[in-house]
């Protein structure tokens, strides 16, 4: 007798769903196992696979030639490319939108995370410059590049900064000096800093040639659908930006993931004149090379505990910790640094220097955890990390899948020289097709942010717990509800005993002590002082890297 027959028997009369114990049914040979997906593997180069270009007019049949490689380049940007950035050939974000930014055209581009999308529109630009000539330009800014942080417009500048080294035309961003910015042909900065210095008359738009939206989708989000003139909504700011620009400038909106959204916004900006690039088939997914893991927790007493058994099993640091609020960051940091580890804060609470400091001690190794907002899942390449910890469970996709965008460790890697703010790597650092690792903690409020992101980690090959799987699917309205429904979360705080007051006051005296010396420890061995504000006997004090 054969197993269907043995389980025919035993389960007579009850009712055997095999779709949700499709597991269990193929264990048993009821049915035949799903043979595994194969894996398209699309080479970097290749321009015939992944590349699905559009006009937005459907009459219109231009076709624009793929950039076969970097020779295609001006001679000048081509050196800087190979001897300053090491990049050796085009990804095919590159090749589709560089021949169609040089002619003038309108587009929007939607690439994974970390596939050279800054390269993508830096380099056109630059030869715009060049072509254009310095007598014709000046001292004008002929293009801004607009971002949704100040860290990500630093870190655009550096790569501009990098691809216009020994030539003529300056690239700035909004942290420089005025002097800086004024006399510069390319500037990068957020909206607001921007606008802010047009209204003091710092700065003159008037012959601006070109716009550019990195992170376009996040941008987005901060809009009133109420109210689309409110001076805080985006589509209000480009409006008053477009208007004191040059008449028939030209724009590129560049983003991770491709949302209605962004596309509603091309059209609406381009009068249906534009290109549609999207690279790959799949939209909003999770790199392949990525392996993603699910842990339940219960609460957030659980959730703490999980990420001290993290750290115990041991990583390869540094790692990337996300939280839904600066305050949590704060006290999360607090609580990793009476533990002994040397963790430390991004958020919005922190000053732009200081936040500029803690990116770079990061990105130089001098960081075990980095314990951030989403003001870091945006854009930013933090190339020695290869761990990201999703330690509150974000509220949609598109958060999911730009937070597992930053890790990125290749052991072949080289170490980064630090100039300025401009990095220079030694070898090609884009997060492109590199591995890592992505853990996301859930407890019993976050049940419905997880049945949002299953379908998106399923689709990129995750292996998910069975009860994560037999939660119903979330439709439109239950993904509109979780994205603007506040979660209830407990206080992060190790727990003393209170039954007794003096072995309670005991306790936290010890615990205090102990803080104290391993923050002594940890300073001395990776060369660390406290920040102003903060006090080895305060908990949750910040630190920085000496100079």
């Amino acid at each position: 007798m054969d197993y269907d027959s043995i389980f025919k028997k035993l389960t007579r009369g009850a009712r055997f769903d095999r779709t949700k114990y499709r597991e269990d049914a193929e264990n048993l040979g009821i049915i035949p196992k799903k043979a595994p997906k194969l894996e398209e593997n699309i080479p970097e180069n290749d321009p015939k696979k992944g590349i699905f270009v559009t006009n937005m007019n459907i009459d219109d049949d231009t076709k624009y030639p793929l950039l076969s490689d970097f020779n295609e380049v001006n001679k000048a940007i081509k050196n800087n490319l190979k001897e300053v950035l090491r990049w050796e050939n085009p990804t095919r974000i590159q090749m589709a939108a560089i021949p169609i930014l040089r002619a003038g055209e309108n587009c929007v581009c939607t690439a994974a995370t970390g596939s050279g999308k800054t390269g993508a529109f830096m380099i056109p630009v630059i030869e715009k410059l060049l072509k254009v000539g310095k007598k014709n330009v000046k001292d004008t800014i002929f293009t801004i590049v607009l971002s949704p942080s100040r860290e990500l417009a630093e870190q655009i500048g550096g790569v501009g900064r990098a691809l216009a080294r020994g030539l003529w035309p300056k690239i700035s961003d909004t942290s420089q000096s005025d002097k800086n910015i004024q006399s510069c042909h390319v500037l990068c900065g957020t909206p607001n800093r921007i606008i802010n210095m047009l209204d003091s008359k710092e700065l003159d738009l008037s012959k601006c040639q070109m716009i550019v939206l990195d992170e376009c989708d996040k941008m987005l989000e901060i809009t009133n659908k109420l109210n689309p003139d409110d001076p805080k909504s985006f589509s209000a700011q480009v409006n008053l930006l477009r208007s004191q620009c040059a008449d028939n400038h030209q724009m590129g909106l560049f983003s991770a993931t491709m949302s209605g959204s962004v596309e509603k916004f091309g059209h609406a900006n381009f009068n249906n004149q534009g290109v549609t690039v999207a690279i790959g088939k799949s939209g909003n997914a999770v790199n392949q090379n990525v392996s993603q893991k699910v842990i339940y927790c219960g609460n957030e007493r659980g959730k703490l505990l999980a990420l001290r058994e993290f750290i115990k099993d041991g990583f390869r640091p540094p790692a990337i910790l996300f939280t839904e609020t600066k305050e949590r960051c704060q006290r999360i940091m607090g609580e990793l640094l009476y533990d002994g580890i040397n963790a430390m804060s991004l958020c919005a609470a922190k000053s732009n220097a200081d936040r500029q400091k803690v990116i770079q001690a990061t990105r130089v190794g001098k960081v075990w955890l980095l314990i951030t907002t989403d003001v870091a899942s945006r854009g930013l390449d933090l190339p020695m990390t290869s761990t990201v910890i999703n330690y509150d469970c974000p509220n949609s996709v598109t958060d999911y899948v730009h937070r597992v965008g930053r890790r990125g460790f290749k052991p072949h890697l080289s170490i980064f020289r630090l100039k300025s703010i401009c990095l220079i790597p030694l070898k090609r650092c884009g997060r492109y097709n590199r591995s890592g690792h992505a853990i996301t903690f859930f407890s019993d409020a976050d049940r419905d942010r997880i049945r949002i992101l299953r379908g998106v980690m399923v689709q990129s090959g995750a292996e998910l717990p069975q009860s994560v799987m037999n939660l119903a699917k979330a439709d439109l309205n239950d993904k509109k509800r979780v994205k603007t429904q506040k979660v209830e979360r407990e206080e992060l705080q190790t727990k003393v005993p209170r039954k007794n007051p003096i072995a309670a006051k005991k306790f936290k005296n010890r615990m205090t002590k102990m803080a104290i010396v391993d923050r002594k420890r940890i300073r001395k061995q990776n060369n660390l002082k406290v920040l102003e504000g903060g006090n080895d006997a305060e908990d949750g004090g910040e630190w920085e890297t000496a100079e």
